[in-house]
């Protein structure tokens, strides 16, 4: 349940706004560029691997350094994680600098920074969900990158998008 559910619950209405602001500015500028099966795929791909990387970071914290209290029993709520993983895909290739939180960083190293910076001033957020996002990311883009073509996770949402709109085309037609 946790796997699949902690990213869509939130603490709070200023904390859903921000991350759905945030997943605004960065969907747009991904969906445009890679369209919508595969923007689809990739938030898939990046929700399974940033949930997973982060509880693989939160159990081996408990097996290698032997915490009294298991830090996967914390709450990590909230969508943060994919959004890290945005954040590194879509500043992957860029050679320009930007503003993190009034910090200029080369773009490509923003999501690091920002992670720090958090992780400074706003106590009690969740490290390893973020940390999670930025090492999706990274996973995202080396996966991808040994790919020639769509991957099958696109070639399924189009497969799907083709059959969910079969309907609609045949009633157009009479």
């Amino acid at each position: 349940k946790r796997f699949f559910l902690s990213a869509f619950y939130h603490l709070g209405d200023s904390h859903l706004v921000y991350n759905m602001i945030s997943l605004l500015w960065k969907g747009i500028q991904l969906e445009t560029s890679m369209g919508s099966a595969e923007f689809a795929s990739m938030v898939a791909a990046l929700l399974t691997m940033s949930q997973g990387i982060t509880l693989i970071l939160a159990k081996s914290l408990l097996l290698f350094f032997d915490y009294k209290k298991a830090y996967y029993s914390e709450y990590a709520v909230g969508f943060s994680g994919v959004l890290f993983a945005m954040k590194v895909v879509l500043n992957s290739h860029s050679e320009n600098y930007t503003y993190v939180h009034g910090l200029v960083v080369p773009e490509r190293y923003a999501a690091w920074a920002e992670l720090l910076l958090i992780q400074m001033f706003v106590p009690g957020v969740s490290f390893l969900g973020h940390l999670g996002g930025i090492l999706a990311g990274i996973l995202y883009l080396r996966l991808k990158g040994g790919y020639s073509g769509s991957d099958p996770l696109t070639v399924l949402f189009k497969g799907l998008a083709g059959a969910l709109s079969w309907p609609v085309k045949l009633i157009r037609k009479f």
